[in-house]
């Protein structure tokens, strides 16, 4: 990649995974920043992927929220896909938890998680579930290393996001999602996912906020972890820190059941229930 892309400026590469890489880019050598999303070019040719990484382009070009990565641009060049994204300053809420905080307290992981609620009340409104909630797609703006209560969380990463249709299904055989935190019935197949999937997504990740870990035990069997998300009760998070209040135990508790009708029915509910009302 050269250090031009178009009218756009590569300043320098951000990161990278297996399907895209991201760089930080300006528009003319302007002063303002962006972040600019592009495919692989070796998986141009693979049309699922293809088609999933305009998908994410389309679903945040008409998400407009504070707590949402903006999306500004999806478009094509020298046989690159890439999507124009806000460029947000600062780790990932799983940086944050695994390299500086460990457990982060009530007092601040509350505000943060209702930042969380905010944007996906909105993206649940807007007839989008996200269906991969975790904190590896949770960036943290602002964050210098600790906690000051001015950062501003944003969820991205709508790659495999579903747009509620009238029949309410989803793909035939499509267990999309990141396995610790895919809801009990992302990991069935189930034909019918609703917004309840990522309000059990949301639990998992309040759940390592508050404990510094996630509940279920970490293994490289994947079917012995899909066995615990199905089967298993999750463990009392005062397991793994002790300090969590038993209000925020019960909510954790509510929000990961199993079966999706026990769960919160929407984030309005569960931010009712932290007695945050502001969404």
């Amino acid at each position: 990649m050269s250090d031009q892309f178009g009218n756009l400026q590569i300043i320098r590469k951000i990161g990278e995974g297996g399907m895209a890489a991201v760089y930080l880019v300006s528009i003319n050598n302007s002063s303002q920043k962006f972040a600019i999303k592009i495919l692989n070019r070796r998986l141009t040719s693979n049309k699922i992927l293809q088609d999933r990484f305009q998908r994410e382009g389309i679903t945040q070009l008409r998400l407009h929220h504070p707590n949402i990565i903006r999306c500004y641009d999806l478009n094509k060049l020298n046989g690159y896909i890439y999507l124009v994204m806000e460029y947000v300053s600062g780790p990932n809420l799983h940086q944050v938890i695994s390299h500086s905080t460990g457990p982060i307290p009530a007092e601040f992981a509350i505000p943060w998680f209702c930042q969380l609620l905010s944007a996906m009340s909105y993206a649940h409104r807007e007839g989008v579930i996200h269906r991969d909630l975790k904190p590896s797609n949770i960036l943290v703006k602002d964050f210098s290393g600790r906690i000051k209560g001015n950062e501003v969380l944003k969820i991205g990463d709508f790659g495999i996001a579903k747009i509620i249709g009238r029949d309410g299904h989803t793909e035939a055989g499509a267990k999309l999602g990141t396995l610790f935190y895919m809801s009990p019935e992302q990991i069935k197949d189930s034909k019918t996912i609703d917004q309840r999937t990522d309000i059990y997504s949301l639990g998992i990740i309040l759940f390592q906020m508050l404990c510094g870990r996630l509940p279920f035990r970490d293994t490289s069997n994947e079917y012995s972890i899909m066995g615990q998300i199905v089967n298993m009760p999750l463990p009392d998070p005062r397991t793994f820190y002790p300090h969590v209040p038993e209000q925020l135990v019960n909510i954790i508790y509510k929000a990961s059941q199993k079966e999706a009708r026990h769960r919160y029915k929407s984030c309005e509910e569960l931010a009712a229930a932290l007695d945050f009302h502001d969404i």
